[in-house]
């Protein structure tokens, strides 16, 4: 089998990203989990691996194949960890060195220009609830920045568009063999390394810090094209250095016990000090390494055609979430769209979802398994972040969608006043939370106002529903729209808020 020492710092960096995964596991007391214990066999086999500098092309696909199996078992509804499968993916179908990394710049130009074309909309460039903003303003703050001008922040969304769409260029013509020059080598190593980090650096709940993670091994796909390194040392120093620069962080900021994090990984520290000094190592590998032409690769990978499609599935009305429209302030339920390109009478002649996100509910009243389909993380912010968010004129919610089942939220502020007065949902998202309740044996109970009309739903102590209950509340999805359809609530008036 192949044996490509340069794609040795690769495999470091993502063995130590699954290794995050191992730390929520720990934190859940999951750890004995038998797809959690076959994801640490991997990790512990890949490490051994770049030790003793054999066996890596196995490694990584043990590591990928584990991880998928793991993904499928325990993974979250979060964005991140579905681009985690898809680089799962092309791990597993890359024959060899040049094959992988032609395969991680295709995910890289895939990724940042979908997300690129969701940002074109006027919710993003509306600085009272752009996510550009928010997470600007909190991550100005974080390391000491003082705010910028108003002028600054009122072009920031435009940049963001423009460097998102740059970077999508840059790595599908990469993906061809071109731009490989040392000059364009540091431009993407930088802007690249300084963006994920900014998204990393604000203090939880704000931070994405995760998903920034995930984007190192993806960049030394990115960017090298050989390596001087030694991939275990890099590994081992890159883990010490991050532990003592996190216990350095915890000093200068305050204790962890003072944070949020939702879910709770409870190392924000860590992991922000990981994401720095990992693309410091991605960008000195990259510019460092000796100078090869990488062999031309012709086929698209199966990962990026996947990732494509599930970009399209919100257009096409079947999925927004988890989707890659997240933190885009992008607006198409309740069939009206604040896109500017994709509009109203656009999506509706490419709607394959039967109407089903045009078709909405208004949420008043609800019991805690249905109420908590839209959470606020903005509500647990340091004092000091909000206070440096509302300087910026920005919004400070922060809005998710937990799916049932998830990690109960943090006792403060009090539950009735963590998530939103209303929300507005499709009608069949509201569904399939309502019948999973019930079957569940949770309190299902909920007011809410469907096409003008306002109902209330709930289950008697005998089974039977009140008097005016909606009967198809209580019926699961129909196969095959339970596994398709998947929606989050959003704004229907008024400002579009940052949206998970």
């Amino acid at each position: 089998m192949p044996k490509d020492a340069s794609l040795d710092l690769f495999l470091g960096l993502y063995v130590q990203v699954w290794c995050l995964q191992l730390l929520k596991e720990r934190a859940r007391g999951a750890l004995l989990t038998p797809c959690v214990l076959a994801l640490a066999a991997a990790v512990a086999f890949a490490g051994a691996a770049l030790v003793r500098r054999r066996h890596k092309h196995e490694a990584r696909k043990a590591v990928a194949a584990a991880g998928l199996y793991y993904l499928a078992r325990r993974g979250s509804s979060s964005n991140h960890v579905l681009l985690q499968a898809l680089l799962a993916v092309a791990v597993l179908e890359a024959r060899g060195g040049d094959a992988l990394r032609a395969y991680g710049r295709q995910l890289l130009g895939a990724l940042y220009g979908t997300t690129a074309l969701a940002k074109l909309n006027d919710g993003w460039v509306d600085a009272r609830g752009s996510c550009v903003a928010l997470i600007a303003a909190a991550g100005f703050h974080e390391i000491g920045l003082p705010p910028p001008p108003r002028a600054v922040f009122a072009a920031q969304p435009y940049v963001g568009i423009v460097a998102e769409v740059a970077l999508a260029v840059a790595f599908v013509l990469r993906s061809t063999g071109r731009l490989v020059s040392r000059r364009w080598t540091i431009a993407l190593a930088v802007a690249g390394g300084a963006f994920h980090v900014l998204l990393a650096a604000p203090r939880p709940p704000l931070s994405v810090y995760p998903f920034s993670a995930l984007m190192a091994p993806l960049f030394a796909l990115g960017l090298s094209d050989g390596s001087d390194l030694d991939g275990a040392k890099a590994s081992l120093g890159l883990a010490l250095g991050s532990v003592a620069l996190a216990e350095a962080h915890k000093l200068l900021v305050g204790a962890a016990a003072a944070r949020v994090e939702y879910p709770p990984y409870v190392s924000w520290d860590l992991g922000l000090s990981w994401c720095a000094l990992a693309f410091v190592l991605v960008a000195r590998d990259a510019v460092a390494a000796p100078p090869r032409r990488p062999a031309r690769v012709h086929r698209t990978s199966l990962a990026a055609m996947l990732l494509l499609l599930a970009s399209a599935l919100p257009y096409v009305g079947l999925r927004t979430h988890p989707s890659f429209i997240m933190f885009s302030n992008l607006r198409i339920e309740g069939g009206r769209s604040n896109h500017w390109f994709l509009s109203t009478n656009v999506l509706r002649r490419i709607d394959l979802g039967g109407g089903a996100m045009a078709d909405t509910v208004i949420v008043y009243k609800a019991s805690p398994a249905i109420r908590d389909l839209e959470v606020d993380l903005g509500r647990y912010v340091d004092p000091r972040v909000a206070a440096a968010v509302d300087a910026a004129n920005a919004s400070r919610r922060f809005l998710i969608s937990p799916p049932l089942g998830a990690w109960p939220l943090p006792d403060w502020p009090a539950p009735a006043g963590r998530a939103a007065d209303t929300f507005v949902v499709p009608f069949v998202e509201l569904r399939r939370r309502v019948s999973a309740a019930a079957a569940a044996g949770l309190d299902a109970a909920v007011t809410y106002e469907r096409a003008g009309a306002r109902r209330t739903f709930s289950i008697k102590r005998d089974g039977s529903l009140a008097a005016g209950s909606d009967p198809l509340l209580r019926e699961p999805l129909p196969v095959p729209w339970r596994w398709v359809y998947r929606f989050r609530p959003f704004d229907a008036e008024g400002v579009v808020h940052c949206r998970h």
